[in-house]
């Protein structure tokens, strides 16, 4: 019994084009009319071994469905994922929308924003940006950066953030008295 539990790890390795192959191959084998067959000179070797290539075939579909089924769950999940934060980005407050519109304004790929800062840890919650280095400064922080889509979703929107992300720009400009680029 542990030797066929060894195998488990190595069915996971076996690449879903084989599988395709073999799936096909075991298709053409059973399914395929009698003279074809004896035209090829297959139909004796393959009266002995049917019981064998229907179980292989039986396998190899198995195996190409669970391939199958994972990649549509993980397409679903990354579509659930992006219809959640396309709904989190209709719900961000002024001053988060400021932060996004910000990488857009300044047309940066990063921002630098402190430890601990709130905002910028709301925002990587969301998925909506990351932190784009793990080296960060006590004094300047960590640097973020935004997601490619979210990106794209906000140049296409605009009115969603130039309004924030002026008054952020001039707040901090005030605050400091030169602009943060």
């Amino acid at each position: 019994m542990k030797e066929w539990l060894s195998i488990l790890p190595a069915i996971d390795k076996i690449r879903s084009e084989f599988l395709m192959a073999l799936v096909v191959a075991n298709l053409f084998l059973l399914l395929s009319p009698p003279w074809l067959l004896r035209a090829l000179g297959f139909l004796q070797a393959i009266d002995g071994i049917r019981t064998w290539l229907g179980i292989t075939l039986l396998l190899s579909l198995c195996l190409l469905a669970t391939r199958v089924a994972g990649w549509v769950m993980r397409y679903a999940d990354n579509e659930l994922q992006f219809l959640r934060s396309r709904k989190y980005i209709q719900q961000l407050s002024g001053e988060e929308l400021g932060f996004l519109g910000e990488f857009i304004a300044r047309d940066v790929a990063s921002i630098q924003a402190p430890v601990g800062d709130g905002l910028a840890g709301s925002l990587m919650a969301k998925r909506l940006i990351f932190q784009a280095s793990r080296m960060g400064n006590v004094l300047s922080g960590f640097a973020y950066g935004i997601q490619p889509w979210v990106k794209n979703y906000l140049v296409r929107r605009p009115y969603l953030w130039e309004e924030h992300t002026t008054r952020r720009l001039q707040n901090r400009q005030s605050s400091r008295g030169q602009p943060d680029y």
